[in-house]
């Protein structure tokens, strides 16, 4: 082989390499993923929540953007555009020779449990477990008044003020574990000894709520607290 021949060869074996080595291919990101990385990326950058649970879902894209590639690392941060503190726009950047960027808007949804009825209440009926279910709702609509899974078992045994559609809130001003009106029993101990006597209750209340009441006996008005269905106790 002449050496015309040789310095050919190693002529072409080295513009392979400078081709082929130096050539980063493109990577590919459809909307949906570009959407995701947003997703992630906020995630990421969210303080945790104390309490409840925290949904993000991307808008959609414009349909009009194609899908995208970008031969270098893309670059993601958040813009100071909010329209609210329910929604962030976050920036993703590609800097090879072809720049582009695009803006995704993400949702942010923060939820809790607040109590429902899972079906319809009639004025009047008795609440047990089965009426009573948690739903997660977003919390920027939740009202002081919502009750929280905590809460629940303070509404056993109570009745219901007025008719409650089924998956509705429920709260305290609906339910009466002792209502105005009703026939009590008031306990009373002292020194050792449990007296009861018959009253009745000029107030709503539930567990643990101090309500005024009448001794049927005396006429006496009594300030007592509520310990159960139709009962409750006065301090002496």
């Amino acid at each position: 082989m002449s050496l015309f021949n040789k310095n050919h060869h190693k002529l072409i074996f080295f513009i392979f390499l400078v081709l082929f080595s130096n050539n980063t291919s493109a990577v590919g990101y459809s909307k949906s993923q570009l959407q995701q990385l947003a997703i992630n990326y906020l995630a990421q950058n969210l303080k945790e929540l104390t309490n409840g649970t925290r949904e993000l879902s991307a808008l959609p894209i414009d349909p009009r953007i194609s899908d995208k590639n970008c031969e270098t690392e893309l670059l993601i941060n958040s813009v100071n555009v909010q329209r609210s503190n329910r929604q962030s726009t976050i920036q993703i950047k590609c800097l090879d020779e072809k720049k582009w960027n695009l803006y995704v808007q993400v949702k942010i949804m923060e939820l809790a449990p607040i109590v429902v009825v899972n079906q319809n209440l009639s004025k009047g009926e008795i609440i047990t477990n089965e009426h009573l279910i948690t739903k997660q709702t977003q919390k920027h609509l939740i009202r002081t008044q919502y009750l929280n899974k905590a809460q629940m078992y303070t509404l056993l045994g109570s009745r219901s003020k007025r008719n409650i559609r089924s998956g509705s809130a429920i709260t305290y001003k609906q339910v009466c574990m002792v209502c105005k009106g009703d026939r009590v029993t008031i306990f009373a101990s002292y020194r050792g000894l449990s007296i009861k006597t018959a009253g009745i209750a000029l107030q709503d209340g539930i567990i643990g709520q101090n309500i005024s009441v009448k001794n049927s006996k005396s006429g006496k008005k009594l300030h007592a607290r509520v310990i159960g269905v139709d009962q409750v106790k006065v301090s002496i």
